[in-house]
């Protein structure tokens, strides 16, 4: 089941429901930075109980009532920021398969070191000269 996310810098396409739990930050859950859809439309649930918590994602709604506007965002992202737009007439179902097929957005692995924050602030360190795992004694 393709998860859709939306946030301030685009959409992000997960073809599963694990990778987005281990992708998506608990702190941008928290801070409700996230707008996520199944592939169908229908609205998901994000939670996290703290920060370091794991992420759940559920459905907010058994109907998917929210087919039109997840279609609306799609061809959004797709006309702004890609490189393979899709026509303005293409229906959910094939916006999702346009998205899958061409890997727009996609995450397709998450680094074995944790999310990118962590990633980004070993390297922002790594500026300095500090490490992370520096002995402080």
């Amino acid at each position: 089941m393709p998860i859709f996310v939306f946030d301030d810098s685009g959409m992000a396409v997960f073809p599963e429901l694990r990778e987005a739990e281990t992708y998506l930050e608990c702190y941008d859950v928290l801070d409700d930075a996230y707008a996520a859809f199944d592939a169908q439309g229908r609205k998901l649930q994000l939670d996290c109980a703290e920060v370091t918590a794991p992420l759940s994602i559920s459905l907010a709604e058994e109907e998917p009532t929210h087919a039109e506007d997840l279609r609306a965002l799609i061809l959004l992202d797709l006309r702004v920021g890609s490189t393979a737009p899709a026509p303005e007439d293409t229906s959910l179902e094939g916006l999702v398969a346009h998205c899958l097929a061409f890997r727009i957005a996609v995450i397709p692995y998450v680094h074995p070191d944790g999310p990118l924050r962590r990633r980004l602030f070993r390297w922002f360190l790594s500026l300095f000269g500090v490490s992370p795992r520096a002995d402080k004694g």
